[in-house]
């Protein structure tokens, strides 16, 4: 749920799974009763229970149980969905994000002021999600750049941006060159895009 960014606690949206499980049920009941006696004509819904056949019996019991099913499997593998559409547009913007990035850092730049200025630009609006939670991570929490970043790399839907975060991490522990990494990372990516397209 939080590769999804799913703004609910697990807790909270397996109560609407179990919620949207039951009023389907409820829909399904109602539903198969009416099927069962009822049918609609002209003029009035007539009573049909000297005409019910075993085969329409089966036929209405199996529509009306795949409401329920179809409720509880559908917000079940929602979030997984969710997190794999997020997954691919964040690594289609990370080559350019990267590029950015590499740009900032070669100024000479704090490496934590490379967020802020990704997060405030409007150019890449899935990654700044993710961005904004490493930000959130040093301001708010108080952690230090790096425990962010290994946090928000746990946290990320996309593959190729959790290595993004694990090394740069690893880069600022170490003392490495950032803007050596940012390079190196960029090229890789950007073949990588270009394979894809």
């Amino acid at each position: 749920m939080r590769k999804a960014n799913i703004p609910f606690i697990l807790n909270t949206y397996v109560s609407i799974i179990m919620f949207s499980t039951m009023l389907m049920a409820f829909f399904a009941l109602f539903l198969f009763v009416f099927l069962l006696f009822f049918t609609i004509s002209v003029e009035l819904p007539i009573i049909l229970l000297a005409e019910l056949s075993v085969v329409r019996v089966f036929i209405n019991t199996v529509v009306c149980f795949l409401f329920p099913i179809a409720a509880f499997f559908g917000l079940y593998i929602y979030p997984v969905l969710e997190a794999s559409g997020i997954s691919k547009k964040i690594n289609q913007e990370l080559p350019f994000v990267t590029m950015h990035m590499s740009a900032i850092a070669g100024s000479g730049i704090e490496p934590s002021q490379i967020f802020k200025i990704i997060a405030l630009g409007k150019e890449y609006p899935n990654t700044k999600s993710e961005i904004k939670k490493v930000i959130n991570q040093v301001n708010i929490y108080g952690y230090d750049l790096v425990s962010a970043l290994k946090n928000s790399a746990k946290s990320t839907s996309s593959l190729k941006l959790s290595e993004l975060f694990n090394g740069m991490a690893t880069t600022i522990s170490t003392g490495g060159s950032l803007t050596d990494f940012l390079n190196q990372r960029t090229e890789t990516l950007l073949f990588d895009y270009k394979l894809e397209r």
